[in-house]
């Protein structure tokens, strides 16, 4: 079908058309003419410097902004019923009109004449005329126009002091107490007395609860207008206790004075002055509950100083620490960088745990504990030499341009210090001055605003650390990547003895002690040992550069008890790295010193904790199953009497029996069993075996492989969950194993049978 014209269907199309709509935001002036029942005009007009609404008639009053604009988004936005059944003039009660309200914008106006209104909610309707539609009855939802329904009281503001979030003074008094406020450049500080910074957002939050109560014209808590006698309700100021909360915006003062002597129920009176020289007062009820949050700050009036010691609106990006141990200049231009330290000119890798424990220590919201008396300066240890000052900036730094090279044409950053802005300020210049208990006397310095202040004491053990405190405490790696990648010798000297291990041919043996010498070594216990020293992160840097004289009186380093030498090879080229361990410092861990740095250190233990390990390999026996093709077992003394053999061979793929055709031979077990052997590790070394005869017990396996090597084992005693073991591959040595393997099989042949 055709397009339906603009703005059909709406109670005033012309809102609507393009060349002839109005915005809602652009009504000025809505009039209600009350008619049946009579009663006194509302008129509502927009203030063209505030764009506030007020009531203008039947009196002044402030408006419920909230109200005011529903109306008229209401009425812009109305549809009538399209299809709804015609009827009369005089049943419409459009003779006799109900209501008539008038919408202004500039010198345009719409008019809306409300007749009959139908009982009820859901289903209930009005009838209407539209200035835009002159002699047509409408039929409106009631619910479409209800707010032009309302009554005076529903179009008043609810709050006794409306906007008071967006004042920039806030006076209270009651009687001689008395606080007073001041916003500056969206900073609140106290007038009176004179307490510094405040923090006054939920006090602002306050005001805004304490309004008056409506719920329809009859009920409501709106008591009387025009009042002459103040005293009758409690707020004559010279017969009661009135608390008084004024607000000023602008050069313009609202005052509410609430009467808190005496309650109406749970309520009790109050009324707003726009004009202290009103000579009548309109009275209205509040909470009770609502005012006490105000006479609680008359009664503790530094409830509200602001217990930050900084108060950043940006980004930290820089710290300066003058403490005992010099000054420290932390500096972070770009938030997408750490953190460093400069000490001069030149950088220094910072602690990022650290340094972000001072960031946060001194942002930390709300940790001032108490505000001492400012005549106390001195007792507070807040004059002389030993006051350590923090300086905080935020988003302050210029960072040094970047510089392009030639080659790849890419940017690197510039050497040297970030420098401040022209107009860079501090944000807070903290002075920390003597322990007090569980603080530390504090000066905060905020612009031209001093105040002194107990802050937490863990605070000053973050301030008064020295730089190395600060310092990465990651000690250098000897490689980047792969902690074995290019090694090829250690030396580990422990408790007097040397051990020398060295790669050949990808294995590593054990080139000293004599005794051990040829032996392969434990592959596990060299990754650990080396992935840990690779990895070694410091508790604590004891000193920038070891003192030659104290290296060995303080720290044992002179001659360590523990040392490593990792020996990479480079481009054909033997690089060696040294780690020194020393004594120990209390339960911190070890002092340590490392290759390619002259700090001190202190490490926990275990970064070398590897050392003591067993460095002999516990492979016990290695080899491929598939590869063996003959297996002997013997032993079954005690059961047989005397040693018996029982050879398996491998056979067209399957295990067959030697010699004994009639033994049903179970071939998974012994597949199985060699399993279980091929990859044999030892629990660890001992000095001596029991039970490796046969007369006690011994069983022995005998492997034979397709490459004709032969690989043997013997097993003896029991002893805690092991048993004792010799092994072809362990040359003369003996260790212990898990039993669990060789329970079976040692026990009889009938084992290996189906």
């Amino acid at each position: 079908g055709p397009t339906p014209p603009a703005g059909a269907g709406y109670l005033f199309p012309t809102l609507h058309n393009a060349a002839t709509k109005i915005e809602v935001e652009k009504f000025n002036r809505v009039t209600i003419q009350r008619k049946n029942p009579a009663a006194d005009d509302i008129v509502l007009e927009r203030d063209p410097e505030t764009s506030t609404w007020r009531i203008t008639e039947p009196r002044n009053f402030a408006a419920d902004a909230a109200h005011v604009s529903n109306l008229v988004l209401n009425l812009h936005s109305a549809k009538y019923d399209t299809e709804a059944k015609p009827v009369s003039w005089r049943t419409a009660g459009l003779y006799a009109p109900s209501r008539i309200v008038n919408l202004e914008a500039g010198d345009r106006m719409v008019t809306l004449t409300i007749g009959e209104v139908t009982e009820g909610e859901e289903r209930a309707v009005a009838y209407v005329e539209s200035s835009d539609r002159k002699g047509e009855v409408l039929v409106v939802r009631k619910g479409e126009i209800r707010t032009a329904l309302e009554g005076l009281n529903y179009f008043r503001a609810k709050e006794i002091l409306p906007g008071a979030s967006e004042a920039d003074r806030l006076k209270i008094s009651q009687g001689s107490k008395q606080v007073e406020l001041s916003r500056l450049l969206g900073k609140w500080r106290y007038v009176r007395p004179d307490y510094g910074e405040a923090e006054v957002g939920d006090l602002l939050a306050a005001l805004g609860a304490v309004r008056v109560a409506y719920t329809d014209e009859e009920t409501n808590d709106f008591v009387a207008t025009d009042v002459k006698d103040l005293a009758k309700y409690h707020l004559d100021a010279s017969k009661a206790e009135v608390l008084t909360i004024e607000t000023t915006q602008g050069g313009r003062s609202v005052q509410a004075l609430i009467g808190v002597s005496k309650k109406e129920g749970e309520k009790v009176f109050a009324t707003t002055l726009r004009d202290p020289k009103s000579k009548s007062f309109d009275i209205v009820k509040v909470p009770a509950a609502s005012v006490e949050r105000f006479q609680k700050l008359l009664d503790d009036p530094g409830s509200l100083r602001d217990k930050n010691l900084v108060r950043l609106e940006g980004s930290p990006d820089a710290i300066d620490v003058k403490n005992p141990f010099g000054l420290l200049e932390f500096r972070r231009p770009d938030a997408t960088r750490d953190w460093e330290l400069y000490r001069g000119n030149m950088p220094v890798k910072v602690d990022l745990a650290e340094v972000r424990k001072l960031v946060d220590g001194l942002n930390r919201k709300d940790q001032v504990l108490s505000f001492p008396d400012p005549s106390r300066r001195k007792e507070l240890g807040l004059e002389g030499p030993n006051v350590i000052e923090v300086t905080v900036w935020a988003d302050s730094l210029v960072a040094p341009e970047a510089k392009k090279e030639d080659k790849e044409d890419k940017e690197t950053p510039r050497a040297g210090k970030p420098s401040f802005r022209k107009d860079a300020k501090p944000v807070a210049v903290l002075r920390f001055g003597s322990r007090q208990g569980d603080g530390v006397a504090v000066e905060r310095i905020w612009g031209d605003s001093k105040v002194l202040v107990l802050a937490p004491r863990e605070l000053l053990a973050i301030v008064d650390q020295r730089p190395l405190d600060f310092f990465d405490k990651t000690v250098p790696p000897f490689n980047p990547g792969s902690a074995e990648e290019g090694v090829t010798r250690i030396e580990i000297n422990r408790d007097g003895m040397r051990y020398d291990l060295k790669l050949e041919k990808g294995d590593w043996k054990i080139m000293a002690p004599e005794n051990l010498k040829g032996r392969t070594a434990n592959d596990e216990v060299i990754r650990a040992l080396l992935g840990d020293l690779n990895r070694i992160r410091a508790k604590e840097i004891v000193a920038e550069q070891a003192d030659a004289k104290v290296l060995g009186s303080e720290y044992n380093l002179e001659k360590p008890p523990v040392s490593i030498v990792v020996t990479l090879t480079k481009d054909g080229k033997e690089v060696p790295y040294r780690f020194d361990f020393g004594k120990a410092r209390g339960e911190k861990g070890v002092y340590a010193k490392v290759s390619g740095s002259p700090a001190i250190y202190v490490v926990d233990p275990v970064v070398y904790a590897a050392s003591a390990r067993d460095l002999r390999d516990t492979t016990v026996l290695s080899f491929d199953p598939a590869e063996v093709v003959s297996a002997s077992f013997k032993g079954w003394q005690k059961l047989l009497g005397s040693p018996t053999t029982l050879t398996v061979e491998r056979k067209e793929g399957t295990w067959v029996v030697k010699d004994k055709a009639d033994f049903k031979l179970d071939a998974g077990k012994v597949d199985d069993f060699l399993r279980g052997l091929s990859r044999l590790q030892a629990e660890k070394f001992v000095a001596t075996g029991q039970g490796l005869a046969f007369a006690e017990g011994a069983f022995e396996v005998q492997l034979t492989l397709k490459d004709k090597r032969t690989l043997t084992l013997l097993v003896g005693a029991e002893e805690s969950g092991a048993v004792y073991a010799q092994s072809s591959e362990l040359k003369g040595e003996t260790v212990l194993i898990r039993t669990p393997l060789f329970t079976g099989p040692r026990g009889a042949p009938a084992y290996f049978s189906k």
